[in-house]
């Protein structure tokens, strides 16, 4: 568990440090009507938590749809498993690594 833990906050930093260059807004949910719904159309629940930016102290609140979260974490999953095999990469050279 507590590896799991590490492995998406490591992760997710990772992505955070790469999409700072980018510097593109994330995604927002799309606002809910809330007296102008129909109500055949099931509403969408949004999930907030609070994230740490890489670089600053302050916790900003990002609210995405879980599939967006399933989104966020397996790209920082994705991001983690490319670093390792990297580093792997790496030490495998003569004169290089640690």
């Amino acid at each position: 568990m507590l590896r799991t833990v590490f492995v998406v906050a490591t992760a997710w930093a990772a992505a955070a440090c790469s999409s700072a260059a980018n510097q593109s807004p994330a995604p927002t949910p799309e606002p809910v009507a809330s007296a102008v719904a129909d109500s055949a159309t099931p509403k969408r629940e949004v999930v907030c938590r609070k994230i740490q930016k890489t670089g600053t102290r302050m916790r900003t609140r990002l609210c995405l749809y879980p599939e967006q979260w399933n989104t966020l974490s397996e790209n920082a999953e994705q991001a983690v498993d490319e670093i390792q095999r990297r580093a792997v990469h790496n030490t495998d050279m003569p004169g290089k690594g640690g």
